[in-house]
């Protein structure tokens, strides 16, 4: 696992009920998931496999559904392309086989999206019962499933005005309360109030659309090309020029072939999604606009229905469209997505926990998450020490810091049976979407200052282990355990972690044949 599923797996020393309580680390999950990653750890441990099935199942469960979404509102070659895609998509696929509710976002709006075309094509009051309990079940499932819910109740209305069938527009009204209280009643319990907004704000603001902030249309364009084309990363660039074109003709395609509704319902979802993030509320950007993605699948289907000829006298030409359709599924399958990126902390711990022999350890911040999920006994895990880890969580935060790292601050250390673990102190640095890692405080200091820390342990050898780590902070340390008379005697290096034996004093030679 990499350092953002570690943050959230640490939740899962929890019972099911502690789980309805804000997580750890400023993580955000819907409940429903939290409780089928707390299920599949308790049947099978807490292994990388267990953690990943919850988003394994609906990533093969949605090759099924858009399946049968493509065949009720397109052809048989407009289904099929919608599979196609679907089952090609690099960011579907990596998030299939990932700890984060991503996958299970997508698959919800699909199986949403196909009970919503059921109903509207026989209304009951049966199948307006299974939708109304699928959208509650839905949002406890998916926190984006709200703005797919929104859009198939617009839809609904709507159609209900035009007919003037006041009893299905009041149901649906009804039913919408019943969403919306679903929903606020989950954000109350998962978001710690002003914290964890904040944190997700600040990390998501460049990519948020906000109308009237400088470059907002920029952004909107962004947001739109994401919506449409997100299934596409990294292969949708080619395409991106594109991407207001393809949802318009797809709209027009379905509402002529299918129904007005149906072409309505698709393009509120990806409308509702933009106003969300016009006014800051949710980014339509890379993993969190997987949710569009069966919307842009059905787009290009319809784009398929629209080319490929009716008539078997038009061989050459269907010869011609299946090449531009397999084109980008080709180009999906040789160009996997690049994030999220590798990393072996895992292996890189397993290395360094047998040669430590109770010396200190020092872990860079961002390898924070992954040491202490990596170095906890899950069997009987030790609570008092992840509870620690996770309360001096915003101590050492960038962004709740606001200034370099000074000498008299709090060293944060936890002292346990197998020694001391030092935990490092963000520099200032903060990663901004789009951007990379930027300094946003200078602090030159901050590799002197933390040298200084594992210098003061009077300990000839003392470990390090990192992930992720910028190139500026690595020079950085480095200079400050010269600047302290250390060395470092051996690095290894895996994917993007590196493990340091770093040694002080003049008795090296002699700790080194003692070792």
């Amino acid at each position: 696992m990499w350092n953002d599923e570690a943050k959230l797996a640490l939740s899962l020393g929890r019972d099911f009920i502690g789980l309805l309580r804000p997580l750890d680390y400023n993580q955000v999950a819907p409940i429903l998931y939290l409780w089928m990653l707390k299920a599949s750890t308790s049947m099978f441990g807490m292994h990388e496999w267990a953690l990943r099935l919850p988003s394994l199942i609906p990533g093969v469960l949605m090759l099924w559904v858009v399946w049968l979404l493509g065949r009720r509102v397109l052809s048989d070659v407009g289904a099929l392309v919608v599979v196609a895609f679907a089952a090609t998509s690099p960011l579907l696929i990596v998030y299939a086989a990932e700890v984060k509710p991503y996958e299970l976002d997508a698959c919800v709006s699909a199986i949403l999206l196909l009970l919503a075309v059921r109903l509207h094509e026989h209304e009951d009051s049966r199948r307006r019962t299974v939708l109304g309990l699928a959208g509650v079940a839905g949002i406890l499932c998916s926190i984006p499933a709200v703005l797919v819910l929104g859009a198939i109740g617009g839809a609904f209305l709507f159609s209900a005005w035009r007919r003037r069938s006041w009893h299905a527009a009041t149901t649906t009204a009804v039913w919408g309360i019943i969403w919306l209280g679903a929903f606020f009643l989950q954000r109350r319990l998962i978001y710690s109030g002003a914290g964890t907004d904040a944190v997700m704000k600040g990390f998501w603001d460049g990519v948020m659309i906000r109308i009237g902030d400088h470059g907002w249309m920029s952004r909107l364009l962004t947001s739109v090309r994401s919506g449409v084309l997100v299934a596409m990363d990294p292969g949708y660039r080619f395409l991106s020029f594109l991407a207001p074109i393809i949802a318009a003709i797809g709209t027009l395609v379905i509402w002529k072939r299918k129904n007005g509704i149906v072409a309505l319902m698709l393009a509120l979802c990806l409308g509702l999604a933009l106003f969300a993030s016009a006014v800051a509320l949710w980014p339509i950007d890379g993993r969190l606009a997987l949710f569009l993605t069966p919307i842009g699948f059905l787009w290009f289907g319809a784009g398929a229905d629209l080319l490929w000829p009716e008539s078997p006298n038009h061989t050459p030409i269907k010869v011609a469209l299946a090449g531009l359709f397999v084109l980008p599924v080709v180009h999906n399958l040789t160009h996997p997505a690049p994030f999220p990126p590798l990393e072996r902390s895992r292996e890189l711990i397993s290395s360094l926990l047998p040669r430590r022999a109770n010396d200190p350890v020092y872990v860079i911040p961002s390898g924070v998450p992954t040491w202490a999920f990596y170095t906890t006994d899950w069997r009987h895990p030790d609570l008092a020490r992840l509870a620690w880890y996770a309360r001096i969580e915003p101590q050492r935060n960038a962004p709740s810091r606001g200034h370099a790292v000074m000498e008299n601050e709090p060293t944060l250390e936890w002292r346990g049976p197998n020694g001391t673990e030092m935990v490092g102190r963000f520099t200032g640095m903060r990663f901004i979407m789009g951007r990379g890692w930027l300094t946003y405080t200078p602090d030159p200091n901050w590799g002197n200052v933390e040298a200084k820390r594992l210098a003061a342990t009077g300990s000839p050898v003392v470990w390090v282990y990192g992930s992720h780590l910028p190139q500026t902070l690595v020079d950085r340390f480095r200079e400050g355990l010269a600047s302290n008379g250390a060395e470092i005697a051996t690095e290894e290096a895996k994917a993007s972690g590196v493990v340091w034996q770093v040694r002080f004093g003049s008795n090296r030679q002699e700790l080194q044949t003692a070792r």
